[in-house]
Formats: structure tokens, C-alpha cells, sequence
């Protein structure tokens, strides 16, 4: 699928030839029934609940999540996905075949914006979209594990475990989040895919160093870990209201 001849002139005049080449980070709330109820939900979601996060909010370690003045910022371990080619309307038996890789990251989430946003039924998107909320492992390929759907995660906050589950428990799978997403908008290669976070969730503060990786099922050692420290971001005040 690609532009029509009315868009790629739009896009054209607009200096944004190869806009279709940017990536986009979707992401999927509350996939975990435990995490769902901490959250406050009363049901569990039929059909899986997606946000967007900002491509700036990827940040790779050792550079800091940096947390905005006036911002309650918590961790949310996650698997991560990435897409390998073009698809829209992907059957769930094709799913896999339109991953490239996986990787661990952490959806580093304003939570006192986002519980601001949920009470007035706004978007996620501040409480999400800060510039490094998002700290990023290393990719791996697909086929160096058996199941995306059994994969243990782990997350720890100055060495404390806060966070531990497996994909197993996920209430979507991977291959019925990457169907479904595309029923909503076509992937592109380099998109990036979050399929939501354990239960444990909590708060992190600058000096905070946080760690978190995923294993096989039976492993001794971690597949992929992202560790990052955490810092004041002193250049940014959040103000609203």
C-alpha cells in the first residue's frame, strides 16, 4: 500500500517526500489482566486499547531518561515488536511473518497526567510522548526464540525487583495485537509495536537506575536488557491548566 497521487503531491509540496518513511510507535494498554485491575479497570478490554508514542521518545542507554519538572513519572516494562514489512488487514496467521525483531523497552508514562487525561476522557498523548520516555534495548531476531507468547520480563529499580510476568499472561497475543493494529492502520517497515506492561508499576525520581530485560521461559540469562539511569530534565517545565 503507499500514497495516492494526491497525497504524495501534498506531501511533495510540503517538502515531506519520504514522510511515509517515518516510523511510528504503537503501543497497547492494559494487556495484562493484573496490571488492568491495578489501573482501575472494571472489565477486562475486548479489543485491544492503543495509544501512540512520539519517535523522539525513544532514547537508547546510556544516554537518561530525563523527567520534566511537574511530572510523576512511573516504569512499564514491555515487550517490544518490530516490523520487518508492509501489511494491512494482516491475517493472524501471517502475523509473524511481518515481525523483524523484538527488544525490551520501558514506556516510561507521566502518571499523574495520564490518570489527569483519563479523568476528563482526554488522550494519552502528553502523559506518553516526552522525549526519552521510551529507553530501548538492543533488537534480536525473531527466530532466535520459540514463542514470543512465552517470554519471561523482568524490571528493577536500583537493583530491587519491582516488576515480573510472563507474555504468556498477555490478554492479546502477539499475533492477535499485530492483526489487529493493521486492521487500523497499515505498518510499515521500522514500525515499532509495545504490547503492554505487567502489573508492579510504580514511580521513578532522578538517581533512580533502572534495569530490565527478557528471558526464555527456561534461560539462566537475559536475551535482550536495556539499563538506564534517570535524571531531572532541568531544561523542560511541564506547565498545564
Amino acid at each position: 500500500m503507499g500514497y495516492s497521487d494526491s497525497q504524495c503531491g501534498f506531501l511533495m509540496t510540503m517538502g515531506l517526500a519520504k514522510f511515509n518513511k517515518l516510523p511510528k510507535i504503537v503501543a497497547v494498554g492494559q494487556n495484562y489482566v493484573l496490571h488492568a485491575k491495578e489501573m482501575g479497570a472494571k472489565s477486562i478490554p475486548k479489543d485491544p486499547i492503543l495509544f501512540l508514542k512520539s519517535p523522539t521518545s525513544v532514547v537508547i542507554p546510556p544516554e537518561p531518561v530525563k523527567v520534566p519538572s511537574g511530572v510523576v513519572a512511573h516504569y512499564e516494562v514491555e515487550l517490544g515488536l518490530v516490523i520487518s514489512r508492509m501489511g494491512k488487514n494482516i491475517p493472524k496467521i501471517k502475523a509473524n511473518d511481518h515481525i523483524e525483531s523484538f527488544f525490551c523497552g520501558i514506556d516510561v508514562t507521566a502518571r499523574n497526567l495520564q490518570l489527569e487525561a483519563k479523568s476528563s476522557g482526554s488522550p494519552w498523548s502528553v502523559a506518553k510522548g516526552f522525549d526519552t520516555f521510551l529507553p530501548v534495548s538492543e533488537k534480536l531476531p525473531v527466530d532466535k526464540v520459540k514463542d514470543l507468547n512465552d517470554l519471561n520480563l523482568y524490571l528493577k529499580v536500583d537493583g530491587e525487583m519491582k516488576q515480573q510476568d510472563s507474555t504468556k499472561n498477555m490478554i492479546h497475543s502477539v499475533e492477535d495485537l499485530v492483526s489487529y493494529i493493521s486492521s487500523v492502520m497499515t505498518l510499515q517497515p521500522g514500525d515499532l509495536i509495545l504490547t503492554g506492561t505487567p502489573s508492579g508499576v510504580g514511580e521513578i525520581v532522578s538517581g533512580n537506575v533502572v534495569e530490565a530485560g527478557i528471558k526464555e521461559p527456561s534461560g539462566t540469562s537475559d536475551l535482550v536488557t536495556v539499563k538506564v539511569a534517570v535524571e531531572d530534565d532541568t531544561d523542560t517545565t511541564y506547565t498545564h491548566g
